[in-house]
């Protein structure tokens, strides 16, 4: 009997170690994701220096996913593999929130774009648009829209090009990303002459 109370409590103590977070790793990730806009090749560095074998379940492996495809993308580094982000597709697209499937779905749309697969980055880009009035992440939308205003203009949809770039220059604004802004307007602008 003693030794039926002694495997009980073995067993329980193996699922709560278990399913903990390694919490130094969530720090790193924290921290990466802080750098993340301000200085993305640092928030690069730190994410390619946490070992992957530490990483504890699935949501920190998918945590790592996204933020190091995030990470690549601010640091200009196109792929044209899921291998990244794989894990944040398998987890965030169901148990996420809807910031965080936002942002897995427009990277990847952005995958499929620079593989040239415009019907199914599209389709991700469509997904994402469903959350607008859900999510938080404002850059992160904008951002998708923008690449979303690419696959309208390559199908000759400029309604929907000056529409999406329209749009995306007022988020822009509201985050005072002027650039960003300037560039969504004169995208705007263009569409409407090449409309006519």
């Amino acid at each position: 009997m003693k030794s039926f109370y002694v495997l009980n409590i073995l067993v329980l103590c193996l699922i709560l170690f278990g399913c903990q977070h390694n919490s130094e790793i969530d720090q790193r990730l924290d921290e990466a994701e802080s750098l993340m806009l301000s200085a993305p090749d640092s928030s690069l560095r730190i994410i390619n220096h946490i070992p992957t074998e530490n990483l504890s379940d699935t949501e920190q492996k998918a945590r790592y996913a996204l933020l190091k495809s995030m990470a690549l993308d601010k640091n200009y580094i196109d792929t044209t593999t899921f291998d990244v982000l794989q894990p944040a597709i398998d987890y965030y697209l169901d148990h996420g929130t809807p910031d965080e499937k936002l942002r897995t779905l427009y990277y990847q749309g952005r995958i499929f774009l620079n593989k040239s697969d415009f019907d199914m980055a599209m389709q991700c880009f469509l997904k994402a648009t469903v959350l607008k009035n859900e999510c938080r992440d404002t850059l992160t939308f904008a951002n998708m829209l923008v690449a979303q205003s690419i696959l309208n203009f390559f199908s000759y949809q400029m309604g929907d090009y000056v529409s999406n770039n329209l749009i995306a220059a007022d988020l822009y604004d509201k985050l005072n990303h002027d650039e960003y802004r300037q560039s969504s307007l004169i995208k705007a602008l263009d569409g409407s002459i090449a409309s006519g």
